[in-house]
Formats: structure tokens, C-alpha cells, sequence
């Protein structure tokens, strides 16, 4: 009867662990969507994409400073190689010296803490998905998510457009004290991460790519084109990833697993499946339900149509991204990332500047097309060898 039980808690706990992510990242990734959604509401189109810009430079800016150390974690927590401590301890400073140059460059000081604070809460979400305490991070996941509505709102308010990127990184603070046993300074942890420089190497080039290839975009399209321009294209962007959320909960949940030597074919197959149908059904019903919704943003209603085309590609990045970087092939994710942001840079510059904000977001499915087609045909090679 014991030996029973055993076989069945082992089958049950894969589907447990992935509720876990997968309700933390639904419901997190639900508010932050209503959230901005509810923003855009309440602004116009140029306060909107003004916003956005600043949480762009904040985002990219905290990517410098994470320097790749989000894999890094992820993988190697899994395989119980201790790097957590030194990682802190040198992202903390990193972000620290980016938060003041980016101070002194915009005189921003929400800003500024924002990286500061997004660079401590990554590293704690990126730990305990790497050790698989998946109940954790998905408690850490929605109290920061909770936490956003709460600070951004009451303080967009009271101080205007400028208190959202204020209350996002009043979200990260609390998480702070959670990481204070975690500095601690060890020379065999350190020599450990000497070890992993390589890797760490790819990885920030990867992570740095993903980051830029989300954000570069907007930090190219708000002066060349304007705020109100970014505004209805960030709408479009925003509903994108409502339609890619299921794919980056499987993500999340599949890196360390696949990290570990385990695939999981048929449930990349389902949510491909998924955001296909999804993916239809808002380009079919987006001309009808955003007047009504948001009447300020009718010239987002073909950038979503456009842009919704490319929510399949992503998923099939997302999924070919978690194999090569279990069996740390990061360098090919890196190549597949720069390959994407280098077309959607031509594009914006080319097929952006004839065709205006449709061009920007054929410029982007055309972008995600390629980077997917790459990582298919980079796979089957793979492959061939293998046989």
C-alpha cells in the first residue's frame, strides 16, 4: 500500500508543481495585465507610451545589472551547485552603480530604484524555481503583483503618470529582507562561480537579447515616432502577452525540469495549440470589443490584429529556448536572440518608417517568425547528429 502511494504522489507532484507556477504566473500575470489595461484607461495614448518608456529604461537597465544571473540560478540551484550568495552579492553592487548612473542621466530617482529593487526580487524568484520550491515562488510572485496594484495606484493618484514606475519599485522592497541572510561571503562559493563564467557569459548575452528584444523597441520607436505613437503600440504589445501568458508559465515551470534531463513534448504541443486558438479569436473579435473598451486607442485595433499573428512563433521560441538552454546550449539561444532583434531594428527603420505603426508591428511578426524558424532548423540538425 505505502510502496501504492509513493508511485502515485510521484505522479501527482509534476502536476502540483506546475499548478503551483502556473497559478502563480495566471494570477500574477492577470493583475499586472488588468493593471495596465486599466492604466490605459485612464491615461491617453501619449502619457501611456510616455510611462512605458521609463519602465523600458528601467527594465534594460536592470538587465545590465542582473548580468545573466536569472538562468544562472535556475540552472545550477537545480543541479545543487551553490552559487545563490556571491551572484547577490554582485548584482546588488551592479545595480547599485547602474541605479546612479541612470539618476544622473534622467534625474529619476523612481527609476533608479526600480533597478535596484527589480534586480533583488528576480534573484529570489530565479532561486526557488531553480531549487523547485514552486509554492514559494508562486507565494513571492503574486504578493509583488498585488503589491504593484496597491503602490501604483495610490500613488499615480496622488503624484500623477510618474508614481506607476514609483510604486513598481516600491513592490521589490519588501523583498529585500527576505535576500539579508543571503549576503554572506564565502571564497569556495566564489571560486565556485568563477567556475560558471562561461555559461554566465551566454547567458547574459541571452537574457540581455530577450530583454533589449522586448524592450528596444520601445526605447527606439518614443523618439523616433512620439509617445502617443508608443502608447497604442505598447496596448498592442500588452494584449500580446495576455495571449504568449500561457507560454511562459510552462517556461518557467520546464527550465529546470528539462534542466534535470527531463522533456515534456506533448505539453509544448498543447500550448502551442492554445495560443493558436487564442490567438484567432482575438484578431477576429478585436475590431468589435476595443471601441467599446478603449475609444482612445482605435489606431491599436490593427496593431493587434497584426501583432496577435505572432503569439505561435513566440510560443515555439519559448519552447526550443527551454530545451537548449537545459542542455546549456545557450549560445544558440544567444544567436536566436540577436538574429530577431537585428531584423526587428531593420524593420523599424525600413518597413516602420514607409508604413508608419502598421510597420512597426509587421516589422516585429516578422522578426518572431524568423527567430522561431531558426531554433526549428537549429533543433533538426541537432538531431541528425544524434542519429
Amino acid at each position: 500500500m505505502d510502496e501504492y502511494r509513493r508511485r502515485i504522489s510521484e505522479k501527482i507532484l509534476p502536476f502540483k508543481d506546475l499548478s503551483a507556477v502556473g497559478i502563480a504566473n495566471l494570477v500574477g500575470n492577470a493583475i499586472s495585465s488588468v493593471f495596465w489595461l486599466v492604466l490605459a484607461s485612464l491615461m491617453n495614448s501619449e502619457q501611456y507610451g510616455e510611462i512605458n518608456y521609463f519602465i523600458a529604461i528601467g527594465s534594460v537597465a536592470s538587465a545590465i545589472s542582473f548580468l545573466g544571473a536569472g538562468n544562472a540560478l535556475m540552472v545550477f540551484s537545480a543541479k545543487e551547485k551553490k552559487i545563490e550568495s556571491p551572484i547577490l552579492i554582485v548584482t546588488t553592487i551592479t545595480s547599485i552603480i547602474a541605479s546612479l548612473i541612470v539618476f544622473t542621466l534622467f534625474s529619476n530617482i523612481a527609476i533608479s530604484l526600480y533597478i535596484i529593487g527589480y534586480v533583488i526580487f528576480n534573484h529570489l524568484l530565479y532561486e526557488t524555481l531553480g531549487k523547485k520550491m514552486y509554492p514559494l515562488y508562486a507565494k513571492y510572485y503574486v504578493i509583488q503583483r498585488v503589491l504593484l496594484i496597491v503602490f501604483a495606484f495610490g500613488l499615480f493618484f496622488i503624484i500623477g503618470p510618474i508614481g506607476i514606475v514609483l510604486g513598481y519599485a516600491f513592490s521589490f522592497m519588501p523583498f529585500i529582507l527576505k535576500r539579508y541572510k543571503t549576503y554572506r561571503i564565502s571564497k569556495k562559493e566564489f571560486s565556485s562561480l568563477k567556475e560558471k563564467i562561461p555559461f554566465m557569459r551566454d547567458s547574459y548575452g541571452h537574457s540581455m537579447l530577450s530583454v533589449l528584444g522586448t524592450y528596444a523597441d520601445k526605447l527606439i520607436v518614443a523618439p523616433l515616432f512620439g509617445y502617443s505613437f508608443l502608447g497604442n503600440y505598447q496596448l498592442s504589445f500588452q494584449i500580446l502577452m495576455i495571449l504568449t501568458m500561457i507560454s511562459g508559465i510552462v517556461f518557467s515551470y520546464l527550465l529546470p525540469q528539462e534542466a534535470s534531463g527531463k522533456s515534456h513534448k506533448k505539453l509544448w504541443l498543447i500550448t502551442i495549440l492554445i495560443v493558436l486558438v487564442s490567438s484567432i479569436l482575438t484578431i477576429a473579435l478585436a475590431p468589435s470589443v476595443l471601441p467599446i473598451l478603449m475609444p482612445k486607442y482605435i489606431p491599436a485595433i490593427d496593431l493587434i490584429q497584426i501583432m496577435s499573428i505572432a503569439a505561435v512563433s513566440m510560443t515555439i521560441t519559448l519552447r526550443y529556448t527551454s530545451k537548449f538552454l537545459g542542455d546549456e546550449k545557450s549560445k544558440i539561444v544567444i544567436v536566436g536572440k540577436a538574429i530577431y532583434l537585428t531584423s526587428h531594428i531593420v524593420g523599424i527603420f525600413s518597413i516602420g518608417t514607409e508604413l508608419g505603426i502598421q510597420g512597426v508591428a509587421i516589422s516585429f511578426v516578422i522578426a518572431s517568425s524568423i527567430e522561431a524558424l531558426y531554433f526549428v532548423i537549429i533543433n533538426q540538425r541537432l538531431n541528425k547528429k544524434r542519429e
